[in-house]
């Protein structure tokens, strides 16, 4: 007995059936998910943001290489092919433990790496978060509810954490290849679209969806009728991220931020008939990398006319501990010996601090230290801190840049305003005590300046003014 044969009259229907099925209707509301990321990673950006970018090679080819550009988006495409590859493999021969190990295994890194980074970026406005034994729990709690909220929550839970990680992971990524050119973000774009339209219809993504994207958990979410995968929140938030953190560096004299390379050039053309080595120098800090910001300020092509060197201080392997006499939070600091040994001109910027109420010449000898986590610092109390630093390191000169100075939300985020001044002292309590008073603000309830005197290291009241009067040049800075 022979099985009936199907008519094509029979089969007809189910064929228009199945065509109605694959017909997908594109709606405006599918791009919620993706703008919901995008959201959270501009947040995340704004975190981020006021911190200069450091330059991570991620693309294979530096950008200066004739066709960089082309060759950087074929190689980001190919990961992606390659990785989407591997996984439909895997779903074929039904490696369930070695997928799900993957995932756990990935997600777990991602949300570590995440909460630590973001945590200590917002442990430069919240000072309190800053201590390891408070940073480190928050870290591993976050960690924890995000995998519960991937593998134990339900579907609800899943999508947003999946919605938030992208956004998140995204913008970091985006954050640190800020040195990718516009060229190849646009043609990372082009290729993305072209790649997808193939994978899904024809490639791995498609057939990775057939086989059951819904064994992915956290790979991927659910909105209404789609599907969407976690690679598509976290690329369109780092071309975004790279774009944002990619334009020239806000972060410039101009602005208030930083000291102007003119001042640094004029203290170099002064000295540069001695006979003696000089060196500019500064330190990466937890979410700033000096290199970058090096270049973005304009400071490195002043040093490169004046022939002179740069240096930052966390690269140098040459330290030496020195302990600190009577420390009232700090015991002992290790530094490049190079600081020790050397006559340490501070060229500061004039500027109101969020959390020392000014930041001047003593507290700009905070970058002589060359840990990468400064954060740290703040919570062991960063008036104490800088008291410390200026015992063993103290400048044999002390000049302020007070030509754009920062008032308001400093030392970032304030308003530039126009003073036209230096102001340059051999005693760094005086120096800065009367820069306080310039600012309209009575050195006395600064408490760095305040113990620094109280602890001998300069004056506070008993000061010699040569030049302008401060009254002259006085100003009410407005403070946060």
């Amino acid at each position: 007995m022979t099985e009936p044969i199907p008519q094509v009259s029979q089969g007809q229907p189910q064929k228009e059936d199945l065509k109605e099925q694959d017909h997908f209707k594109f709606e405006i509301s599918y791009l919620l998910p993706i703008l919901a990321s995008m959201l959270f990673g501009l947040a995340c950006a704004f975190v981020l943001l006021p911190q200069q970018v450091p330059s991570v090679p991620v693309t294979p080819i530096p950008p200066e290489t004739p066709g960089a550009d082309w060759i950087n988006a074929i190689y980001f495409v190919v990961l992606i092919a390659i990785s989407a590859t591997v996984f439909y493999i895997l779903l074929k021969r039904r490696s369930k433990r070695i997928i799900k190990g993957l995932i756990v295994l990935a997600l777990t890194m991602a949300a570590l790496l995440l909460s630590f980074v973001y945590l200590l970026a917002l442990s430069v406005y919240l000072p309190f978060i800053a201590e390891w034994v408070v940073i480190i729990p928050l870290t591993i709690v976050f960690t924890v509810l995000f995998n519960l909220a991937i593998f134990r929550f339900g579907n609800i839970p899943r999508n947003a954490a999946v919605i938030l990680v992208g956004g998140a992971l995204g913008m970091f990524f985006g954050y640190n290849i800020a040195s990718i050119s516009l060229w190849s973000a646009v043609l990372i774009l082009v290729f993305l679209a072209a790649y997808d339209i193939f994978a899904v219809y024809k490639g791995p993504v498609g057939k990775i969806a057939q086989s059951g994207i819904d064994q992915l958990p956290g790979l991927s979410f659910s909105f209404k009728e789609i599907q969407m995968g976690l690679g598509d929140l976290v690329f369109y938030s780092m071309l975004t991220g790279a774009m944002i953190f990619g334009f020239p560096s806000s972060m410039t004299w101009d602005t208030g931020a930083t000291t102007d390379p003119i001042v640094v050039e004029a203290i170099i053309k002064r000295i540069k008939t001695l006979p003696v080595e000089i060196y500019v120098v500064e330190s990466d800090a937890t979410m700033t990398n000096a290199g970058k910001a090096f270049e973005a300020t304009g400071m490195a092509e002043m040093c490169r006319q004046n022939g002179v060197k740069y240096l930052n201080l966390r690269n140098v392997d040459d330290k030496v501990n020195v302990k600190i006499p009577n420390g009232k939070s700090l015991k002992d600091i290790t530094i490049p010996r190079l600081a020790t040994e050397s006559a340490i001109i501070s060229a500061a910027k004039m500027k109101t601090h969020s959390s020392t109420k000014v930041t001047l010449g003593m507290k700009n000898m905070f970058g002589l230290l060359p840990d990468k986590f400064k954060a740290k610092y703040h919570a062991k109390g960063i008036s104490k801190v800088i008291v410390d630093i200026n015992t063993v390191l103290k400048p044999h000169l002390t000049v302020i840049d007070g030509f754009v100075a920062m008032e308001g939300n400093g030392p970032i985020n304030g308003t530039p305003i126009e003073m036209n001044l230096i102001i340059a002292g051999k005693d760094p309590v005086a120096t800065d005590a009367t820069a306080a008073r310039v600012m309209g603000i009575d050195p006395h309830e600064i408490r760095h300046i305040r113990e620094a005197h109280q602890k001998g290291i300069g004056e506070i009241d008993n000061v010699e003014v040569v030049g302008s009067k401060i009254e002259n040049v006085r100003r009410e800075f407005k403070r946060k």
